[in-house]
């Protein structure tokens, strides 16, 4: 099917050749070929300047953007061009480099996809050093959730440093609310500690039992400052694999709507707490 420029060019070249012979027609018989020519010379000028408007200007200034965005981050121009040289490869590359470089290659072109509209991926390996560089950021407030195993997150050495800069934030004023999702009524002791700690710190420590939760919680959730929100997702044994962040207002404010709904159903922490379903 032809795309809309190569449609208007045809269209353009039709009306040329239809107001040519008009003119041929209706002119004197002296005038005629004189009167033609003219005409279709205006006309396939006019051809041309509509494909230069709407296809080799759009091409031309694609072009200068992509320059100017080289331009000003240099660390693209390598990258292009390491993939260049490796797609020069592909034919006496091995068949599984081959395969994996296409992996590869999709894999970029789908979280470019992503972040185009507004969502990016954060992989398991990548999260601890993200997670600090998250918090760090937060100027308002942070509500989260805190389903995740506590062996992989609170118990890691990032994840103390992770625990000391909620605390350091909290005292700075940005309100932290954290609502600790558990299982089992006796989860509650192995991470207590860091309940206490941040309880201490100024910061909303909340706790729920999944038995109690009108929705099924499978990942964990989180919103900084009203234009970051994240999901992390959980494996049935509550290990993170990879997180979505999103930062579109409406996703954020969704984010935002499904922990507020989780903490509606659960109980404020205090230091005498008692360990009981609600």
């Amino acid at each position: 099917m032809l795309d809309f420029v190569t449609a208007y060019e045809i269209v353009g070249l039709c009306v040329t050749l239809a107001s040519t012979v008009l003119v041929y027609l209706k002119s004197a018989a002296d005038a005629r070929k004189q009167n033609a020519a003219l005409v279709s010379l205006i006309g396939v000028i006019f051809t041309m300047l509509t494909s230069l408007r709407f296809e080799a200007l759009p091409k031309i200034e694609r072009h200068l953007e992509i320059e100017e965005t080289l331009s000003k981050n240099r660390q693209l121009l390598p990258l292009i061009e390491q993939i260049a040289s490796a797609q020069q490869l592909e034919g006496s590359a091995h068949p599984l480099m081959r395969y994996m470089l296409q992996q590869r290659l999709e894999s970029l072109e789908s979280q470019f996809e992503k972040m185009s509209r507004g969502r990016f991926l954060v992989d398991e390996s990548e999260m601890p050093n993200f997670a600090l560089e998250m918090i760090k950021s937060a100027k308002e407030k942070i509500l989260a959730t805190s389903y995740v195993q506590a062996s992989r997150w609170w118990e890691t050495p990032w994840g103390k440093h992770y625990e000391e800069l909620n605390e350091t934030k909290a005292k700075d004023g940005v309100r932290i609310t954290r609502i600790f999702i558990f299982q089992e009524k006796s989860d509650m002791a192995r991470i207590e500690e860091v309940m206490k700690a941040e309880k201490h710190a100024g910061i909303d420590v909340r706790y729920a039992y999944l038995q109690d939760l009108t929705d099924n919680i499978t990942s964990d959730l989180v919103v900084i400052d009203s234009n970051l929100s994240g999901e992390l997702r959980l494996t049935p044994d509550k290990v993170m694999t990879f997180a979505e962040f999103m930062t579109n207002q409406s996703d954020v404010a969704d984010t935002s709507h499904r922990i507020e709904k989780v903490e509606i159903e659960s109980a404020q922490y205090e230091t005498s707490s008692p360990r009981t379903s609600k």
